[in-house]
């Protein structure tokens, strides 16, 4: 195979065109901010880039709950219901 067409010994496909060192210069600057070490932060971001990008299946598991849910006009559970989510702290 050629090189610098993209491809390699990886059965054809594209290679990433991620510089290695601006991924270290980026970890070494968000591990700080975060309290985390380095490793600690190349070992999660498999899993944060998945929970990122892979919103949609939670997202297509709300809307099939939510079309289960049987439409409610009571003014007394619809703000009861408010509170609730008014006083929960949602983490990120």
């Amino acid at each position: 195979m050629a090189v610098g067409h993209g491809k390699d010994l990886n059965c054809g496909y594209e290679n990433s065109r991620i510089d290695p060192r601006d991924s270290f210069e980026r970890t070494e600057r968000l591990a700080p901010q975060q309290g985390r070490s380095r490793s600690e932060v190349d070992a999660n971001a498999p899993d944060e880039h998945i929970a990122h990008h892979g919103g949609d299946r939670v997202t297509a598991a709300m809307n099939q709950a939510c079309s289960k849910v049987e439409e409610n006009n009571d003014a007394f559970l619809t703000a009861a219901g408010r509170r609730v989510l008014d006083n929960t702290e949602w983490q990120f």
